[in-house]
């Protein structure tokens, strides 16, 4: 189908897919849910849970991989990181899986450091400014 988008795994496993009809979005993870989501001033994500599925497997694709896109799909950006707030503001960890990020966020909040994300650092640019959501 055009304008479908694949998401694998690293060794190439089908993970889920997306696409885009008209101002709507929708993200398919088979045997999860699907997602959808608009173009609009004040979007909402829709899950559409298949049946028996936890609730914790869906917010956790929710958190790690929904969000991030649709952000993205709708003038925002995404970083694959974890963050941390220090008095300067929002700090980001951004870098492959598996490198310590989270980790590392972690151990900051146990120094007194609010953790503010742990797999997804959301953010947009505005007037020369880079604000976190």
């Amino acid at each position: 189908m055009p304008g479908v988008q694949v998401w694998r795994a690293p060794d190439g496993q089908y993970i889920a897919h997306g696409y885009r009809q008209g101002s709507v979005f929708w993200m398919h993870w088979p045997s999860l849910a699907a997602f959808r989501f608009a173009d609009e001033e004040l979007p909402t994500i829709t899950a559409f849970v298949e049946p028996g599925v936890s609730t914790f497997a869906v917010e956790d694709v929710y958190r790690r991989s929904v969000l991030p896109m649709a952000i993205q799909a709708l003038g925002g950006e995404a970083l694959h990181a974890s963050a941390v707030v220090a008095r300067e503001g929002v700090v980001a960890f951004a870098a492959r899986a598996r490198t310590g990020k989270s980790t590392l966020a972690y151990g900051l909040s146990r120094r007194g450091f609010g953790q503010w994300a742990d797999d997804a650092v959301a953010l947009r640019v505005a007037g020369g400014q880079v604000m976190t959501m």
